[in-house]
């Protein structure tokens, strides 16, 4: 498969430049979360501004060629740490749902679990979250990579009757929350923090039921 791509800071005004992305392997995906570790790593050390693919190849060990056959640019590195980060708020909701017992309370605590997993796991969490922090995004971006990550937890709600539309402005704003704590202090009290996210959760279902009665 071939890539046409410009640097993120010459975009519009240089070459197309022609990068060629080997089809999906076990090895390939390897490489590409190594390149994503130390892409990781120069985030959380020096800020996403100072993000060089260069700088990635030398922490990985690899030929920038190397880098540039994933990646062609700094920007495809920072939506590639947004994309797993929402992967990964995705598989441990699926986890922890996937054994714990039904319910709004449940659901609003396998939330948190899950942000504060793919905080300590991802190094450069703080600065890009889930990727809603990549570049100035309206609301709608936001609330789409959101929705993305929260799926599972929207899907739960939804088993205990709640509409769709409901579940998914729920989860959102529960997640949110949870996510700008987290992003805080990392002795945040779990009990308080579950109880906040509850209560986000429990709210944004009866406001939103509300205006859907109206």
């Amino acid at each position: 498969m071939v890539i046409s791509a410009a640097s993120a800071v010459q975009r519009e005004h240089a070459p197309i430049v022609e990068v060629r992305v080997d089809a999906p392997t076990a090895r390939a995906g390897r490489r590409i979360d190594a390149l994503l570790d130390a892409a990781a790593l120069e985030v959380a050390e020096r800020g996403r501004e100072a993000l060089t693919t260069s700088d990635v190849a030398t922490r990985a060990d690899v030929s920038i060629g190397t880098v540039y056959r994933y990646f062609p640019d700094r920007t495809a590195l920072l939506e590639g740490l947004g994309a797993r980060a929402r992967n990964r708020v995705h598989r441990h909701l699926v986890e922890v749902l996937a054994i714990a017992p039904p319910g709004e309370e449940t659901v609003a605590r396998a939330l948190v679990w899950a942000i504060r997993a793919s905080r300590d796991a991802e190094p450069s969490y703080l600065a890009l979250g889930i990727g809603e922090r990549v570049d100035p995004l309206g609301a709608a971006a936001v609330d789409a990579a959101w929705i993305e990550a929260t799926a599972p937890a929207a899907t739960a709600l939804g088993t205990l009757g709640v509409s769709e539309a409901r579940a998914r402005r729920s989860c959102v704003r529960a997640a949110m929350v949870a996510d700008a704590m987290l992003r805080g202090a990392d002795d945040v009290d779990q009990r308080t923090l579950d109880d906040l996210v509850a209560e986000t959760m429990r709210r944004s279902l009866a406001s939103v039921a509300a205006v859907d009665a109206a």
